[in-house]
């Protein structure tokens, strides 16, 4: 019932094994409109200019009302560049054409040579354009399916309006692959990015019946932690389009947890493997520990533990530190808080959980 996502086909390479990567920006999570990889349109800076203009303007000059409005919807087309369509003139494809679909007015070319590139036009006007390592229309594994649910035009976030899927692999080894979402109806906007991490294979589904398209993602937090990366569980994470961006689904995420038959079971299981004698604990055992926790069954993976540690064996606290500590650095940290709430370690903290879900359970303080 509980398998992590453990390194499926990760070593994905179209068109060859090369490590370097091209055109990367940081990731902007925080931001409200998460830039693309490649060269961003708009530099904050210019942003910034444009507002303190207004300003001068306004004050210094004097302007009249009506030109007030003309610099304030300059100013504002800035700002809110990824939900304006403005034509990029500056992109150079990176190579052949690789791709090309089209959708209604819209139409989307991806290019690759040495590097990768794509751009995506609207009535024959570029809108949107990036350089990068690798980039592919839908996701890297579309054509081994029958059916495809990011064909381009699909409605994926259920608003009704059509959508784009772009998927990027920036050329590492195996990593990373993020995955593009616009918006291609009356209006054009990139709508997020997602990072899948190490995941080359992302499934858009329908999950609970609703017009949205669920994605499923594995969680990489524990990548190369205490084991490599071959054998590094990655839990799966079922996110669901909601405040205008890709959140984990809750309600989705729950599974019940194991009967204490099975947890002995288990238990005893992990017990009994050699792993103890060269490098405590088993990998498999904070597997399962992980599986438990991120299907809202926190309390089952500390008794786990508790139950499968053999007597005589040094370095349990000083693994569950380390283990927390790492939990805590997974971008869902706030969901998966929210999604074992129910836990009675958790309950008793009342509406004060949200300083610290885990100061309440005993003797397992992240602080």
């Amino acid at each position: 019932m509980y398998t992590a996502y453990r390194n499926p086909a990760l070593s994905y390479h179209p068109d060859e094994t090369g490590t370097e990567k091209h055109g990367r920006e940081g990731k902007k999570r925080a931001e409200r409109c998460p830039q693309r990889s490649g060269r961003a349109t708009v530099a904050p800076h210019a942003v910034s200019h444009a507002l303190n203009r207004t300003v001068i303007l306004e004050y210094s000059r004097r302007i009249d009302s009506l030109y007030l409005l003309a610099v304030s919807l300059m100013v504002m087309a800035a700002v809110g560049g990824c939900s304006m369509a403005r034509p990029v003139v500056s992109f150079v494809p990176a190579g052949p054409l690789q791709q090309e679909q089209s959708y209604g007015a819209y139409v989307v070319r991806t290019y690759r040579g040495d590097t990768g590139s794509y751009e995506i036009l609207r009535n024959s006007v570029r809108v949107h354009a990036a350089q990068g390592h690798f980039f592919r229309i839908g996701g890297f594994h579309e054509d081994e399916k029958n059916t495809s649910p990011l064909v381009i035009g699909t409605d994926i976030t259920g608003d009704g309006q059509p959508n784009l899927v772009v998927a990027e692999w920036t050329g590492g080894a195996h990593c990373c692959f993020l995955f593009h979402l616009f918006a291609i109806g009356s209006q054009f906007r990139l709508l997020e990015t997602i990072d899948a991490g190490h995941s080359d294979r992302i499934d858009f589904e329908n999950l609970d019946g609703d017009p949205a398209l669920e994605f499923q993602v594995a969680d990489w937090t524990f990548a190369y932690w205490r084991t490599s990366f071959a054998d590094s569980p990655a839990p799966m994470v079922i996110m669901k389009y909601q405040g205008q961006r890709y959140r984990m689904a809750l309600d989705l995420m729950r599974e019940p947890g194991f009967s204490l038959d099975e947890l002995d079971q288990i238990a005893a299981r992990f017990k009994a493997l050699p792993d103890w004698e060269f490098d405590p604990p088993p990998v498999q055992l904070w597997s399962t520990m992980l599986d438990l926790i991120y299907t809202g069954n926190m309390d089952q993976a500390w008794e786990l533990l508790e139950r499968a540690w053999p007597r005589g064996i040094s370095g349990k606290e000083e693994f569950l530190t380390e283990f927390k500590t790492q939990l805590r650095t997974s971008p869902f940290w706030r969901e998966l808080r929210k999604l074992n709430l129910g836990s009675r370690y958790i309950a008793a903290a009342g509406d004060g959980w949200q300083a610290d879900v885990f100061e309440v359970i005993p003797g397992f303080s992240f602080n």
